[in-house]
């Protein structure tokens, strides 16, 4: 389950599309004279109506506008990079993008927003801010000023202590960007999955399927060593994690999980993976109330955890006491 085309971007931008989390991730990383006369409240998820479909295979098309204290609207945008070795061409997409959505609001004779891309970089190999002037440093005095001008915000999480990301309010935020911080490494991941995986609770306090698809999406130990991972979990923690993935012993799971990371990657992680899961969703849901069962669990908890009806518990209880293959 390693090789996802762009996973990173698209469950970047899943987690950013939530207002809510994306005004905390702005809050924590953006500089504070930015912040001071940015009204945060106004913030808007844009549809990226404006850019053209060129861009949109460059970019995650992560866009957000908010309006100044002052009344004029800017548009800072995520401009994403999760490669794992340093990419010279950033700032020139950068430039590209900005440049291609002036010129398309001109056209359409809308009043011109003031764009303001951020990079997003969490590779393994050091990357540090480079403007575009950098690349035109020969350029002599009266050519200089020909030269476009223009500021990009660099969150480089690769050079950003833990401590620093682990202070976010937001428990769920703070741990996706951990794991997103050090996707490459596979023995952090596993050495800290209890305290990532704990965090992983959305603002309703549901767990965040995204999360521990996209966690569980790196690591490369075998079942033994996933098994003793979630044998950390809390109880009540790691009998919803089983619910939701039975990772190796739910026939056709690991199938139904690949599916939907890909679609769910592609379409919008939510919509995708209900989509993508569903062919292993019945049979997930049969072994891991087996052994739910086997477990002790009461019938009124069963139907909570895995969502299903009394009806469906019974008859998975039956299997179990007849001997039959439930679970196994």
């Amino acid at each position: 389950m390693e090789n996802f085309p762009q996973s990173h971007d698209r469950f970047f931008k899943h987690l950013l599309s939530d207002l809510n989390r994306a005004r905390e991730y702005l809050r924590a990383y953006l500089p504070e004279e930015l912040l001071a006369d940015l009204d945060l409240d106004t913030l808007k998820l844009e549809n990226g109506s404006f850019i053209d479909d060129a861009l949109r295979e460059s970019y995650s098309d992560l866009v957000f506008s908010v309006a100044t204290r002052s009344g004029k609207r800017v548009n800072p945008c995520f401009l994403m990079e999760h490669k794992s070795r340093p990419d010279h061409t950033a700032v020139f997409q950068a430039l590209y993008y900005i440049s291609s959505a002036m010129l398309r609001r001109a056209r359409n004779g809308e009043e011109q927003w003031l764009i303001i891309p951020i990079l997003f970089y969490h590779g393994e190999e050091t990357w540090a801010y480079r403007p575009l002037s950098s690349f035109f440093e020969g350029l002599g005095g009266p050519f200089r000023r020909y030269l476009p001008s223009f500021d990009y915000l660099y969150h480089n999480f690769q050079a950003l202590p833990d401590e620093e990301v682990a202070k976010l309010p937001n428990r769920l935020l703070a741990s996706a960007l951990l794991v997103m911080k050090h996707y490459y490494d596979s023995g952090y991941l596993e050495e800290n999955a209890s305290l990532l995986l704990l965090g992983a609770h959305d603002e309703r306090g549901n767990f965040y399927l995204p999360l521990f698809v996209y966690f569980f999406s790196k690591i490369e130990a075998g079942e033994e060593r996933v098994k003793e991972i979630l044998d950390r979990l809390p109880p009540p923690v790691k009998s919803s994690v089983m619910s939701i993935f039975d990772i190796y012993e739910a026939k056709g799971l690991e199938k139904g999980l690949e599916k939907g990371l890909e679609q769910g990657l592609e379409q919008g992680l939510e919509q995708g993976l209900e989509q993508g899961l569903e062919q292993g969703k019945t049979e997930t849901k049969r072994h891991a109330c087996a052994n739910m069962i086997r477990l002790g669990f009461d019938r009124e908890a069963i139907c909570k955890v895995l969502e299903v009806t009394p009806e469906f518990v019974e008859k998975v209880r039956r299997e179990v006491e007849e001997g039959g293959t439930a679970g196994e």
